[in-house]
């Protein structure tokens, strides 16, 4: 496991919890190799996310518990597109509106938005979806 695989580990399980702590663990990795490992490597994510301010951590007795500072679906992030791949998201959303005969998702390539996105998401998932049944 990696920081990077245990953050993604965790960022699954804040979707749906607002503390986390070490007796959770089997709950994340429920098969592990090396369990003390493993453990630091999530200690590390952790300090990552409290780094980043997105969670507090505490003790209680001899137990830490790591807490969001707010709930899972408040937090948002910020992301810088270019013009080319500004042009290439509206041109396949924008497509895809004229192919579905529906206009009102069309997409202005210089004010992406997160609808966009999950428009694009949407549009994947429905391709592969696609490709998935035709093998």
């Amino acid at each position: 496991m990696t920081v990077f695989s245990a953050s993604a580990l965790l960022w699954e399980w804040f979707q749906k919890n607002d503390t986390f702590s070490f007796k959770d663990t089997k709950q994340i990795v429920p098969l592990t190799e090396n369990e003390g490992v493993d453990n630091g490597i999530l200690r590390l994510a952790l300090d990552n996310f409290t780094k980043n301010e997105m969670m507090k951590a505490f003790k209680v007795d001899d137990e830490e518990y790591w807490v969001l500072n707010k709930p899972w679906a408040t937090f948002e992030q910020t992301v810088t597109i270019g013009p080319g791949t500004a042009h290439v998201i509206s041109q396949v959303i924008n497509e895809a509106c004229e192919q579905f005969k529906d206009e009102r998702d069309v997409c202005d390539p210089l004010h992406i938005t997160e609808k966009d996105v999950q428009n694009l998401l949407q549009i994947i998932n429905m391709y592969s979806r696609e490709g998935q049944q035709e093998d």
